[in-house]
């Protein structure tokens, strides 16, 4: 209103609650502290101080990201539409936000958060109601209602003391699911699901040739996204190339079938995370070992004078094939008969798997069978020697 000698600012209380509430946040953003006076001239001092900030000053971002997470809660258009929210109890409800989206949470709280806070609001004010009526004072109203208003109430240990009281409160009737404090897979986690997934994207629709992922290319997706509380573990991750990764959209949607695929992966509880394919050592002597021999196998104990037999199980593989069980009477063979069979199988994929591995073309001795050893020097030699008929 502007007549000329009188200039009166109509929203100069929501300036002031914005401005006071953007300050907290910032500050906190800044410093680490959770409150600060709102007193007019520490808001004024603060503004006067920061004039020139950037947009792009992420105690900015916090607090435009603050109130949109409040402007999209479930319930509060009801919350608007209810009565009137006055500007001090606004206040506690955002600064509630703010905590709740910093710290490593699920969304899930953001379910209950405001059906939550209107039962508080209404017990506050049947507080004050009762005060009124009988000069009893509640602790809704002795701890936050009595404490909204009058000399002191927008000092920092005041605000303080108001929302110690809601947050003890609330906090208990939220569902808080903490997060898995493991953002990434660790390097040994990446080099199982790597082997595990045969070195291939896991998108069905990945265009690279092959689906191939090189090992240090090698991009671990959680399949239930760690932000909505998926766990950083083996069950909720897949391979999938840095190109695909980058479109989450298409990841989310792909949820189901990387959840379907890890179903087959793990549905036998006693599989190796490598995948498909289970080495043991047993007491045998003869030809190989019949389908029904294997399934009795479990009543034989290992021994170290035990063959080598191999189990491949096709289905793991995504491949439309019986379980097959390799065991000859020499080792070396019944290893060459895996790799023939993978190798025939998978084509090109499987080759570039064997001689790429996460350990580069270190050596590795595996010793099986009763007195004689494999050695894999090279990983590339020993394909070379099998593509070329070598029995090495």
């Amino acid at each position: 209103m502007d007549d000329g000698d009188h200039y009166v600012d109509g929203l100069a209380e929501v300036r002031k609650f914005f401005a006071g509430l953007a300050m907290t946040v910032m500050v906190r953003e800044r410093v680490d502290v959770d409150f600060v006076d709102l007193k007019g001239k520490t808001i004024n001092d603060f503004y006067m101080e920061n004039l020139d900030f950037s947009e792009d000053d992420p105690s900015a971002r916090r607090v435009v990201r603050m109130l949109d997470l409040v402007a999209q809660l479930p319930g509060f258009e009801g919350l608007r539409e209810g009565s009137p929210l006055s500007f001090q109890m606004a206040f506690p409800l955002a600064l509630l936000v703010d905590s709740l989206d910093q710290g490593l949470y699920t969304p899930i709280w953001r379910e209950d958060v405001v059906s939550t806070f209107v039962k508080f609001k209404e017990e506050v004010a049947s507080a004050r109601l009762h005060y009124r009526q009988t000069h009893e004072s509640l602790p809704h109203y002795e701890r936050f209602g009595r404490l909204l208003s009058g000399s002191g109430s927008d000092t920092t240990d005041v605000i303080r003391m108001r929302h110690a009281f809601l947050l003890a409160e609330l906090y208990s009737k939220i569902r808080i699911q903490p997060r898995d404090p493991n953002r990434r897979f660790d390097a040994l986690e990446r080099e199982v699901i790597w082997n595990r997934d045969r070195g291939q994207c896991q998108n069905p629709g990945c265009e690279r040739p092959g689906r191939r992922v090189p090992f240090r290319e090698a991009t671990i997706h959680h399949i239930v996204e760690h932000v909505e509380g998926g766990s950083t573990t083996l069950q909720n991750g897949v391979l999938i190339c840095p190109e695909c990764h980058v479109n989450r959209d298409g990841m989310q949607r792909l949820a189901g079938h990387f959840q379907e695929y890890l179903r087959r992966i793990y549905a036998n509880p006693a599989r190796q995370p490598a995948g498909g394919v289970i080495a043991d050592l047993r007491a045998g002597t003869g030809d190989g070992l019949s389908d029904q021999e294997s399934d009795s196998e479990e009543n034989h104990a290992p021994t170290t004078g035990g063959r080598l037999k191999i189990v491949i199980d096709w289905a793991a593989l995504d491949v439309d094939r019986e379980t097959q069980t390799i065991s000859r009477d020499r080792d070396s063979d019944s290893i060459l008969e895996l790799l023939v069979a993978l190798i025939n199988e998978f084509g090109e994929s499987m080759k570039e798997q064997l001689t790429e591995g996460p350990v580069g073309d270190e050596a590795r001795d595996f010793t099986v069978g009763r007195k004689e050893a494999t050695r894999v020097v090279h990983r590339e030699c020993h394909i070379t020697g099998l593509c070329e008929g070598n029995e090495r």
